[in-house]
């Protein structure tokens, strides 16, 4: 209604006031002719017989019309998930060609995708709204390395430390800047694991990260 009401104003001023309105969408209204202009009546009424209503194609024919039209409604959600996979998760680029590789680098992708909404999912009820930047951010900036020189008989030790960054649009409490250790520190609280200390043997890294992994791999290097 807006738009016609439009026209039908810019069509009592005139050719040259129609001219002067550019591309408007409000013009798909108006009829120019050599030198006259004139509303499009017809398009008008055919228009308004069919406003309000919105038409789905679709070849699901084993669902209800509410149950698909409320799927649409979720369609943010798919977008958001693979803008995730592309970005905080670099499922993209693919640096493998065989079949069977990169079927592989997605199914990684996609696990690693559950496991980060159930994550935000824990966080939300500790009360930590992170999204999945913040959490890539934020694990990204703790650092575990071999202490070396150690003797073998002495066991291993390993350093533990983050890079002392703060994270750009969360605060604390207090509306202070939160540190990325600090939020790494939460993120294994609500994966029930233990946070580091800065200095940990290798049975203590072990019982807090509740792995098997071998950990003797790790180098001054390595993350």
């Amino acid at each position: 209604e807006k738009k016609w009401r439009r026209a039908k104003e810019l069509v009592k001023r005139g050719p040259a006031a129609v001219k002067a309105a550019g591309r408007s969408g409000f013009k798909a209204f108006i009829n120019v002719e050599s030198s006259d202009v004139s509303v499009k009546e017809d398009l008008y009424s055919k228009r308004k017989k069919w406003a309000g209503y919105m038409a789905l194609l679709t070849n699901i024919e084993s669902e209800k019309p509410e149950i698909i039209y409320s799927k649409l409604r979720q369609l943010w959600r798919i977008e958001e998930n693979f803008r995730i996979l592309k970005t905080d998760l670099q499922a993209r680029p693919v640096f493998v060609w065989t079949q069977e590789h990169i079927r592989g680098h997605f199914l990684v992708s996609y696990i690693a995708l559950v496991m980060q909404r159930i994550l935000q999912r824990r966080l939300r009820h500790s009360g930590l709204q992170l999204s999945p930047g913040d959490i890539v951010r934020a694990l990204e900036s703790v650092r575990v390395s071999r202490v070396v020189g150690m003797g073998k008989g002495k066991g291993l030790l390993f350093n533990c430390t983050s890079n002392g960054e703060v994270a750009a649009t969360l605060k604390d409490e207090h509306g202070a800047p939160l540190a990325l250790s600090e939020l790494s520190d939460r993120i294994l609280n609500a994966c029930s694991l233990e946070p580091l200390s800065a200095l940990e043997s290798e049975e203590s890294l072990r019982r807090k990260l509740k792995t098997k992994l071998p950990l003797t791999s790790f180098s001054t290097d390595k993350n």
